[in-house]
C-alpha cells in the first residue's frame, strides 16, 4: 500500500500562490516594512536579511525615500497612522520582548487593525527578533 510522505511543513512559491487569501490579511508590504524595521533595531544582524527585506519592499513598490526615512519613522510624514501603529508595536516588542505590551499601545494598535491582524503583525515581529537572537 502506498502512503504519501509526511509534509515537511515547507511550501514552495507555487503552493503559496495557490493558497486562498486569508479572511483578514495584513498588507504584505506593511508586514515587510515591519520586518525591515525589526532588522534595523537589531543593527542588521545579517546583511542578507537586510537586503532581502529591502528587495521585497522595492518589488512591492516601496520608494527609496520611505526606506531611507524608516529609522526615523516617528517624526516622518512619509508614514500614515496605520503604518505608525504597526511600527510602534514593532519597536515595543523588539526593544523589550519579555514585557507585556502597554494597554495604551494595544488600544491604539486595535484602532487600526483587527485582533487577528494584530496577532499576525506580532508573529512577524517575533519571527524577525528570533532570527536575530539565533544568529548569536
Amino acid at each position: 500500500m502506498h502512503r504519501p510522505l509526511p509534509s515537511t511543513g515547507r511550501r514552495n512559491k507555487a503552493e503559496l500562490s495557490a493558497t486562498p487569501p486569508m479572511k483578514d490579511p495584513v498588507n504584505l508590504k506593511l508586514l515587510e516594512l515591519v520586518r525591515l524595521r525589526a532588522a534595523q533595531i537589531h543593527h542588521y544582524a545579517s546583511p542578507v536579511a537586510r537586503s532581502s527585506h529591502e528587495l521585497e519592499l522595492e518589488e512591492k513598490g516601496e520608494t527609496a525615500d520611505r526606506l531611507a526615512e524608516l529609522p526615523d519613522w516617528e517624526t516622518s510624514s512619509a508614514f500614515d497612522d496605520r503604518e505608525k501603529a504597526a511600527l510602534t508595536l514593532c519597536d515595543q516588542i523588539s526593544h523589550d520582548p519579555e514585557q507585556a505590551l502597554p494597554e495604551g499601545l494595544v488600544r491604539e494598535t486595535l484602532r487600526h487593525f483587527t485582533k487577528a491582524q494584530m496577532v499576525r503583525l506580532t508573529v512577524a515581529i517575533l519571527a524577525v527578533n528570533d532570527w536575530h537572537f539565533c544568529a548569536f
